[in-house]
């Protein structure tokens, strides 16, 4: 079988690198190249792309040619690649921010194709409060998107339910695919610091609360907080450590194989949160066996239980932060009941092996 996966509108796998995510998302493709699915990445980058498919696998890339904005890309790239997308047997977006792109591809030549969202920037953009137009436009897009497409796929129950509501769509072409941890990488270790330690991964950004994490921490003896991930609010968080005296270490960007050895470190992971599509470094971090704190917001209410899997708060909720980081401190056997049984959960819920059953069903239903 031959699948085209159309990139995240502006996205390459050099971008993908550069970010320290591309061996996770590589990671299904070359699975599906056991099964004979060979996939051909339509990139919004250049000739590093090619070098970067050779080296991990029998990957090809459409790439953008150069005199082509990502704009003009997106409309005209179709057409420039007519002869590959001809030749393929199903088309499929990483996102509904390029699926545009699938969309008239499926149009022009009649081949299947899987709208995949693993967030809904529509809801993303009322939730940050973003102008009218900006709604508009990812509206249509999303709406434009899974009326043409053949399977709509999405991450999560409530973004299936809004699909169905908001635009119409027959439930039957509606496919729930949880992201998928990579359980090997992401397992229980046993080097975790002296000192009880926290971590932090995700961007540095106002929606991601770390601000009200820093709050949180302030008066809190004996702790320490590693922060993985980068953003404009960075050097502000950096002067507020300093300034207070926190036992805060800014690690920065860092790759994803990683990433484990900052989790073996902690004793829980914390992201309070405003919204997340899937929050995936929530889940890698239940994987490894870490109680987790985060918000009762859209996208993550639905991954863990409180006081199960870890402890839920209201975005901005101060005071019940420092309150929830407090009673893990002071109860590590309810610390590390939480934190097997969030690895319990993503074992069942949401492993690799999980996704890869998810997706080679769905293929192969798209095109039989």
């Amino acid at each position: 079988m031959q699948l085209i996966l159309f990139m995240t509108y502006g996205y390459s796998l050099q971008i993908w690198k550069d970010s320290g995510i591309l061996e996770r998302e590589l990671q299904l493709y070359q699975a599906l190249e056991i099964e004979d699915i060979q996939t051909t990445f339509f990139s919004y980058g250049r000739e590093t792309d090619l070098e970067i498919a050779k080296s991990r696998g029998s990957f090809k890339v459409l790439s953008r040619p150069y005199k082509s904005t990502p704009w003009l890309f997106s409309l005209f790239g179709p057409l420039y690649y007519r002869k590959a997308l001809k030749e393929a047997n199903a088309f499929k977006s990483h996102q509904v921010q390029g699926a545009i792109a699938g969309g008239i591809a499926k149009l022009l030549y009649h081949k299947p194709f899987i709208a995949r969202s693993g967030y809904l920037k529509s809801v993303f953009a009322e939730l940050e409060g973003e102008g009218r137009w900006a709604r508009f436009k990812y509206w249509l897009e999303e709406l434009l998107s899974f009326k043409i497409a053949d399977i709509v796929c999405v991450s999560s129950p409530v973004q299936a339910e809004i699909v169905q509501k908001k635009y119409k769509i027959n439930p039957k072409k509606i496919r729930v695919i949880p992201n998928g941890i990579d359980t090997k990488l992401f397992s229980p270790g046993n080097d975790r610091d002296e000192k009880f330690t926290l971590c932090y991964c995700a961007r540095l950004t106002m929606k991601k609360g770390p601000d009200v994490l820093l709050e949180a921490l302030k008066g809190i003896p004996a702790v320490r907080l590693l922060m993985v991930g980068d953003g404009p609010m960075r050097k502000e968080l950096e002067e507020t450590a300093k300034q207070e005296g926190m036992d805060v270490q800014f690690l920065g960007r860092i790759p994803n194989e990683e990433v484990p050895a900052v989790y073996h470190r902690s004793h829980a992971y914390v992201l309070p949160t405003h919204h997340e599509g899937s929050p995936k470094s929530l889940m890698e971090a239940m994987a490894c066996a870490l109680p987790v704190i985060s918000t009762d917001g859209f996208g993550v209410d639905e991954v863990f239980e409180d006081g199960v899997e870890g402890i839920k708060l209201q975005y901005g909720a101060v005071k019940g932060l420092r309150e929830a980081i407090l009673r893990l401190k002071n109860e590590p056997e309810l610390a590390q009941k939480m934190g097997e049984n969030g690895h319990n959960r993503v074992l069942k819920e949401y492993s690799f092996e999980r996704l890869y059953e998810r997706e080679l069903a769905m293929l192969r239903e798209l095109v039989d």
